[in-house]
This record gives C-alpha cells, sequence and structure tokens, in this order.
C-alpha cells in the first residue's frame, strides 16, 4: 500500500533526527574515549618512570600517528625524554627534559602559584628545556609541563615536589670554633655568643690574620664569611677585625652574625664576655699592672657599633667619676708646692675663692679643700646641680652660687655625703691659683709623667676625638646630655686604660715612671676617713671590705658611661675597666666591682 506525502515526510524528518542524535552521541564518545586514552597515558608514563625495574621495551616512544584530516604531515614527530621529575625540598636545582622533534614547539605549564619555570618555552627541532623549582618551604606540590607542536599529539611530563621539612627555614649558626687546624692551638676554642655578635679569645702568638674557622650550621644551609660561601673548617680568614658570618637558609632567607677574635688569656676574657652579655655592654677596654710593667691590656667589643669599629687599649672613654681622682692628685700638687693649704677656708675672709664669691659667712665660710676631697663640705645633692636641669646649663660660677644660696645640711667636716660640686669648686681653686684652666693645668702635670692623651670631653657624639668610642644609653637615657666642661672636674675626662696605668705608675715612689707626688704627699692623700659604709681618703675611696686587699679603687657612670679602677693592691697591682654603656639592672655597680676583682684574681690577687 503506499504512504501518503504527510507519513513519509514524517518518517524522513524522524529519520533524520535520529541519525544527527547517533552522530552526536559518537562524536562526544570519541573525545571521552580519547580523553580517557591521555589520561591513561599520563598515569601509565607516571608509574613506568617511577619503576626502575620496568623500562620502555622499545626504549623509545612510538612515532606518532599522522591526523587523519593532515595526511601531508605524516612525517611530523615529538618525543620527551622524561615523563616524571622528581624535585626534592632542599634541592630543587634545575633539571633538563630533552626533547626529540622534527617540528616547532611550545612549551606550556599548569601550576598553582609560580614555582616552577622552564626555559627556553619554546623551539624548532630537537632541543632541551631546563626546568627549575623554587625553594619549597611549604606543603608537597605538583605540575604538568606539556610539549606540544603542529600536527603531533601533546606531551606531559608530570613534576613534583616533596613538603620542606621545618629546616628549610632555620638560619642559626650553631656554633664557631678553632681547632687544631691553626698552628698555635692545642685545645680547641669555641666562640661565646652575645646574641649575634661572637666573641673568641686565642692563644698569645696565634695568628689571628691567617685562622680556619669551624662551624655548625643547619643541614642544606651555607655560610658566608666576609660574602664568600664556605665550608668547615674555613680557608684562612684575617680575623684582626670584625668578621661577617651570614647563615642562608635554604628558602634563602640570611642571619647575620659578627665574629671578634683576639689574642689574650681566655679565661680572663670569659668573665668579660659573661658581663657584657648579661648587662648589655657593646665594649670595653681593660689594662692590669703589677708594679710599673702592664701585663695585660686589651680591648673588647666595639668602640663604634655601627661603623664595626673594634676597642683597642688606647681608645678614649670617658671617666665620669674617676675624674676625681685626676683632680685630687692636682690639687695634691698645689698643696705640696705651698700654693694652697688644704686646711684654708675656701669662701670669706681670707678664702681662696673670696674675690670670685664675697660676703660669705658662717658656717659656709669655714669649708676647706680637704673638706670637698672628702665630701664632707656639710652640702648635700638634693638636688644635685651638675647633673638637674635647670642647674646643669649654667655656668661653674652660678652653680657655685647656687650652692652658696642653700643651707648646709651637716657642720663641714663632720659627715660624709657624696658631692660632686665640691669637685667642681676645687676646679675652680686649680684655675684661681694656676691662672690657666682646669684641663691646661691637668695636662702640663702629666706631661712630667709622659702621659699625653688625657683630655675634657666633647658634649656631642660629632665633638668626640678620632681615638674616643660612641657611648650607648639605656633605659632610655641620653648619652650625650651631660655639660662635660662644666663637669670636668668632678666627671668630665676622657682617658684610655693604658693611659691610666701610667697615671696610676705616676705617684707609687717606684723608680720606671717619675713620679708627680711625693712620697709624703701621698701618704695624706691615701689617709681615709671611715664614714657608715665606708672608708674615703683625699679623693679616693680605701678599705673595702672584702676586695682590692690594700689598695685604693674608684668607679665612676654616666649615661652610656660605667667605670672602675684601682690601684695598690695586694702589695702592687693595679687595674681598670671602662665601658661604653652601663647598665639600670639592679646590682649592676656592684657586678662591676667583682668583674675588677675577678680580673685580679686570674693573677692570684686574693678575694
Amino acid at each position: 500500500m503506499q504512504k501518503s506525502a504527510s507519513k513519509v515526510h514524517t518518517e524522513r524528518f524522524v529519520s533524520d533526527v535520529m541519525t544527527g542524535f547517533f552522530l552526536v552521541v559518537a562524536f562526544e564518545l570519541k573525545r571521552a574515549v580519547a580523553l580517557l586514552l591521555v589520561v591513561s597515558g599520563l598515569i601509565l608514563s607516571s608509574c613506568e618512570k617511577s619503576d626502575p625495574e620496568m623500562p620502555d621495551p622499545a626504549g623509545k616512544e612510538t612515532p606518532v600517528t599522522p591526523d587523519d584530516d593532515n595526511p601531508s604531515d605524516d612525517a611530523r614527530q615529538l618525543t620527551l625524554s622524561e615523563k616524571v621529575l622528581n624535585f626534592t625540598a632542599l634541592s630543587p636545582e634545575a633539571q633538563t627534559i630533552g626533547i626529540t622533534s622534527n617540528t616547532a614547539w611550545q612549551v606550556t605549564i599548569e601550576q598553582t602559584g609560580e614555582w616552577l619555570s622552564v626555559s627556553p618555552s619554546s623551539g624548532n627541532g630537537d632541543g632541551s628545556v631546563s626546568v627549575t623549582a623554587a625553594a619549597n618551604i611549604g606543603n608537597a606540590r605538583t605540575a604538568i609541563v606539556t610539549v606540544s607542536g603542529e600536527g603531533v599529539k601533546p606531551k606531559a611530563v608530570v613534576v613534583s615536589q616533596e613538603k620542606a621539612p621545618a629546616s628549610a627555614s632555620d638560619n642559626t649558626l650553631q656554633s664557631v670554633s678553632f681547632t687544631g687546624v691553626n698552628a698555635g692551638i692545642t685545645t680547641p676554642v669555641s666562640g661565646v655568643f652575645n646574641d649575634h655578635v661572637i666573641y673568641a679569645t686565642l692563644p698569645e702568638g696565634v695568628n689571628i690574620e691567617q685562622l680556619k674557622i669551624s662551624f655548625s650550621i643547619p643541614q642544606h644551609a651555607k655560610l658566608f664569611i666576609n660574602n664568600s660561601e664556605e665550608t668547615s673548617p674555613s680557608s684562612p680568614v684575617n680575623c684582626s677585625g670584625a668578621v661577617s658570618l651570614r647563615v642562608q637558609a635554604v628558602n634563602g632567607n640570611s642571619n647575620t652574625y659578627t665574629l671578634l677574635v683576639k689574642n689574650g688569656n681566655k679565661d680572663l676574657d670569659n668573665y668579660l664576655y659573661a658581663f657584657m652579655k648579661t648587662y648589655s655592654i657593646p665594649g670595653l677596654s681593660v689594662s692590669v699592672m703589677r708594679n710599673e710593667t702592664v701585663i695585660y691590656s686589651y680591648g673588647v667589643g666595639f668602640a663604634d657599633r655601627e661603623n664595626r669599629t673594634r676597642v683597642t687599649p688606647d681608645h678614649l672613654f670617658r671617666l665620669a667619676s674617676i675624674s676625681k681622682q685626676f683632680t685630687a692628685v692636682c690639687i695634691m700638687k698645689l698643696a705640696e708646692n705651698g700654693l694652697l693649704n688644704l686646711d684654708q677656708n675656701v669662701f670669706g675672709a681670707g678664702g681662696v675663692l673670696n674675690d670670685e664669691f664675697p660676703g660669705v659667712t658662717g658656717n659656709k665660710a669655714t669649708v676647706t679643700p680637704r673638706h670637698f676631697l672628702q665630701h664632707r663640705s656639710g652640702w648635700i645633692s638634693n638636688p644635685d646641680p651638675m647633673f638637674t636641669e635647670p642647674y646643669m646649663n649654667q655656668t661653674l660660677d652660678e652653680l657655685i652660687s647656687y650652692m652658696l644660696g642653700r643651707a648646709q645640711t651637716y657642720d663641714p667636716g663632720t659627715t660624709f655625703s657624696y658631692y660632686n660640686l665640691g669637685f667642681g669648686v676645687l676646679g675652680k681653686i686649680i684655675e684661681k691659683i694656676t691662672g690657666k684652666t682646669y684641663e691646661q693645668y691637668l695636662k702640663e702635670l702629666l706631661l712630667d709623667a709622659g702621659i699625653s692623651d688625657i683630655h675634657v670631653g666633647g658634649n656631642t657624639r660629632q665633638q668626640k676625638r678620632s681615638n674616643e668610642c660612641v657611648y650607648y644609653p639605656q633605659s632610655g637615657y641620653s648619652a650625650y646630655d651631660n655639660n662635660m666642661p662644666l663637669i670636668a672636674a668632678a666627671g668630665g675626662l676622657i682617658a684610655s686604660t693604658s693611659q691610666m696605668m701610667r697615671f696610676l705608675a705616676s705617684f707609687d715612689g717606684l723608680s720606671g715612671v717619675p713620679d708627680i707626688l711625693n712620697a709624703a704627699t701621698r701618704s695624706e692623700m691615701f689617709t681615709p676617713l671611715q664614714y657608715s659604709n665606708g672608708w674615703y681618703a683625699l679623693g679616693w675611696r680605701m678599705k673595702h671590705t672584702s676586695l682590692y686587699p690594700g689598695g685604693y679603687y674608684h668607679d665612676g657612670n654616666l649615661a652610656g658611661t660605667a667605670t672602675m679602677w684601682c690601684g695598690g693592691v695586694n702589695g702592687g697591682y693595679s687595674a681598670a675597666i671602662l665601658c661604653n654603656s652601663r647598665s639600670y639592672i639592679t646590682g649592676f655597680d656592684t657586678a662591676l666591682y667583682v668583674l675588677l676583682a675577678d680580673v685580679l684574681g686570674i693573677y692570684g690577687v686574693p678575694r
């Protein structure tokens, strides 16, 4: 039976739709199968690459079959030498993918983050690609490097990198030492760490200009000595200056230390290193003398931290109240020469300074130079006008007038009360009698003993002398607030420990250094009076209850300055320590006293 035209038309429409549907389904199935084959190939390639017991039986990949839609390219091919690259977290050095190709190719990377890079990214024909991984400091990561070309199937390499261990960011310098690889060292010497400064004292005679440094650092980290990478023990290094030690972690972060090496007595210096670490002292100078022979004299740490200038025994430091002993010697010399009577009145009728400060009467007119030397003038430092605003910016004459306008707390000569301005008055007496400035007379007197590098200090860092250290305050104070010319006779001098030793020798009665005081004057200067907390002579402390047996001593302090010295201890030992900072931690002053005694103890001086 013949079908109607409309029915035939309907059947053809349905047939065409079904045919189209099946063609679409077949096309999509073809794409899915192709994608599955690509993924399966990557997985199998990864497994084959990671299993050394299953090599490619053909030794190379099968050439690519030309695409059906481009039969003219049947000669094109692309093969890769690698299917998998593995980077370790701590060794991200570049790896290479070899490319065999007779067509142009290009490289793309599928990655999270920018941790992988390739070079070059394209080429013509055979070649290679360098693959570089950044140091891994986080989790494990994976990327796919794909090489593709026109008319050939793309080839992929799976790139992975393991998670970095915690040590990847460790840039700590764990130890520094000097061993027998260096001539003259029989017992290893370990560096003493003070935060990022490392101290080391080597035996006398060891050449510190040619030292091999042993060290330990975290695994895979690097050490650079003065910017040159080294392994342990290092090549010879000149350690006479400040040496830079930079530890670079795997992640590239660096940590820099400074090594300060010196010759000397390790046991003595260890006392200094411990003190400096505890109290944050950047630098100090120490000298020890027996009779008139200096037996130890060294600088430790930094005279100028910012410029990495090391302390030497000839660096100048502020002396603070040790200046008073220089003033005392000047006054004693004037008395010895008959130019001053220690027991005559300073103010009032017939007084040394009556013309400058007329009209003084009562107890104030009975104060003598001896009273000021003994801190028994009757005035007390409440406040101390030499170190208290607004007085500290006035002239010395104005301060003395201020003093004379205040009532004395005690009768002169009866009670010890430490009084800085009293030594300012003594400086004024020196200038009145000599007609010279305090500094001029002091320098002339010291020159007779061969001492030429002691001065009144400057107020600012810009005014410091070329061989003077920088001062570092603590606890919010300023190291450059003091008026040094104003406090010169009480606390304004600068000197080195080497010059201080010669000064102590200039009135010891021995023959090596010319004495500037005779025996009688010296004896009078060192005749003490007892007070509630000790004994004080003329400008000197004496008879410490447990330290410095038989000797005389004094300390000093300013913001950025701490000083201590002693002489005539145990039959002839003297020593000085000068610091370019001071701590306000409770017990600091006592610790400085003990430190000086420990230094002397190295030479058998009893405590």
